[in-house]
């Protein structure tokens, strides 16, 4: 993903190839802002796929373009705007992935996958942050705290608009019987800490 707030550095992870086949554009807005983005070819016969969101937090418009890799690149006025729309974009793209990896980390997968999952969960637990979030959030240093806070609401923005339009939903939800679940900023932070605590409890019990 191509990040960029504008006016600062960007990071680029793979090239940037304007006007190549099959990209599209979304646009994130705050709501009443009332622009929008029209269609145009972007090669023979290829169709430019063009859509916009209201996002509630926005503070500016956003512009989310989608390179032929499928790699999202995100154009934003500011940080705050930045990672709100990465939290919405991320949601869009991979909603049900996100919602397994914070159930990991938080240990609720047995809530929506029954009691073979408690010893997961149990374990997950355990390697949880049990302090004060402030603490915790001063350790990472000052722009963390901030940033996962934009980039939940981004992330609740999106699931909030799922229980409006339904066919937004990933499939796996109707399939399992769940709802996304509304995330905190602390999430972030425990279900990363705890993913790679356990990442490297498997690799250190497999030496």
């Amino acid at each position: 993903m191509r990040a960029r707030a504008r006016g600062g550095a960007g990071v680029r992870r793979r090239p940037w190839v304007p006007g190549c086949p099959g990209r599209g554009r979304s646009l994130l807005r705050k709501p009443g802002w009332s622009r929008r983005i029209a269609g145009r070819t972007s090669g023979p016969d290829k169709q430019e796929s063009h859509s916009v969101f209201t996002v509630p937090g926005l503070a500016a418009p956003v512009e989310v373009r989608i390179d032929r890799w499928g790699v999202p690149h995100l154009y934003a006025s500011s940080r705050r705007d930045l990672f709100l729309a990465q939290g919405f974009n991320a949601a869009r793209d991979r909603l049900f992935q996100i919602d397994l990896w914070r159930r990991r980390g938080l240990g609720l997968l047995s809530e929506v996958f029954g009691e073979r999952y408690l010893e997961h969960d149990r374990a997950a637990r355990l390697f949880l942050y049990g302090g004060a979030m402030e603490e915790e959030w001063r350790s990472y240093g000052p722009d963390v705290e901030p940033a996962a806070r934009a980039f939940t609401a981004g992330v609740n923005a999106f699931v909030e608009l799922c229980g409006r339009r339904r066919q937004l939903l990933p499939a796996e939800f109707g399939l399992l019987g769940y709802e996304p679940a509304f995330w905190e900023p602390s999430d972030v932070a425990a279900s990363a800490a705890t993913d790679s605590t356990t990442t490297w409890a498997r690799r250190s019990r497999g030496r």
